[in-house]
């Protein structure tokens, strides 16, 4: 398949939860504020969120899988509490198939009780029975600190895998494992085997597009935009901590809402890649039940066909723009002019 980005988030409302424990902080230092707004919070040792691989058809988004020669690049940004030396953790950050069995992992050392390390493995077992064969050393880490990780997984025969700290490698390995066939999905639990914080923003997938230097700016709605059919305003939606207290509605089919949204600035050297429009979204059972993406560009409303996943429980949704609804490359200038909201459908 073609080189894209297969995920950009880092709030609440781009990534499933799959334990408890998991909030939002916006603790000074605990992520990049030129880019993020906050970061998401895991405050025990076996809470963790994670997300799928997503490839897009008319914004539309559908899962996909990394396959034999393909690479997966996984970026992330986590602050945490590295010093604990006892105790189980959450199994760090884990690169997962499509039936739910781990290959990759960078966690702490599973089998020492050193403080302030993490350590690097693939999986030379089969996927439901992992055997975690280390890759290189353990290499230390700072609490309170905030790192750039980066993995690199090109799939083959064998396959080849490297980790990057910082922008700088750190360990890499190539390795045969014909139980290893494809990457679906991106976990990420605490690191920390009593539980101290993990922070964790700027989260990137990307098939074939080195993710090292990238960037995930998070967006937020500003002020009321041109269409207010759905009840409440943008501020019960822009919450700099998610809350679910707070809410847009549509009661009818056809209505739609849209929000001016924050700005972004595009440093020399850098392009906007794709803008992930991510809802966090629910329905009560009666019509309406489907929500569409909507982005008004140039004075013109654009809305996507029906968004996946919505249900009865609140659960991230979205659609991909590669470019501009009005068909050119994004930039600093049109993403600046967007208004990004949503229409209910039947």
């Amino acid at each position: 398949m073609p080189n894209e980005v297969l995920f950009a988030g880092g709030r609440l409302g781009s990534v499933e939860i799959v334990a408890a424990s998991v909030s939002e902080v916006t603790t000074a230092g605990h992520f990049d504020s030129a880019y993020a707004d906050a970061a998401i919070a895991s405050t025990s040792q076996f809470a963790a969120v994670k997300h799928k691989l997503f490839t897009e058809t008319a914004g539309v988004l559908s899962a996909t899988t990394i396959v034999s020669g393909e690479t997966l690049f996984a970026h992330f940004e986590a602050w945490g509490n590295f010093s604990a030396t006892s105790g189980a953790d959450g199994g760090g950050v884990q690169l997962l198939d499509s039936s739910g069995f781990p290959w990759i992992r960078m966690s702490r050392n599973i089998a020492s009780t050193a403080g302030g390390v993490l350590a690097f493995y693939y999986n030379s077992n089969t996927g439901a029975s992992p055997t975690w064969t280390q890759i290189g050393a353990d290499f230390p880490t700072t609490s309170s600190t905030r790192y750039v990780f980066d993995i690199e997984l090109t799939l083959g025969s064998p396959h080849e895998v490297k980790l990057y700290m910082d922008g700088s490698l750190t360990r890499s390995t190539t390795f045969t494992n014909a139980n290893l066939t494809n990457i679906a999905e991106v976990r990420i639990a605490n690191f920390n085997r009593t539980g101290g914080q993990l922070s964790l923003s700027q989260i990137l997938a990307t098939r074939g597009i080195s993710t090292l230097g990238a960037k995930v700016k998070t967006c937020r709605a500003t002020a009321a935009g041109a269409n207010t059919g759905w009840s409440n305003s943008y501020t019960a939606v822009n919450e700099a901590i998610n809350s679910d207290a707070t809410l847009q509605n549509a009661t009818s089919n056809g209505l739609k809402s849209s929000h001016a949204m924050g700005d972004v600035t595009v440093s020399s050297g850098f392009e906007i890649k794709s803008v992930f429009h991510w809802l966090r979204a629910k329905n009560d059972g009666t019509g309406p039940v489907n929500i569409k993406s909507l982005l008004r560009s140039g004075g013109t409303d654009y809305s996507t066909g029906d968004l996946s996943g919505v249900g009865l429980a609140y659960a991230p949704v979205g659609a991909r723009y590669n470019l501009d609804p009005l068909g050119a490359n994004w930039t600093q200038t049109s993403w600046n002019a967007i208004e990004a909201g949503y229409e209910s459908a039947t």
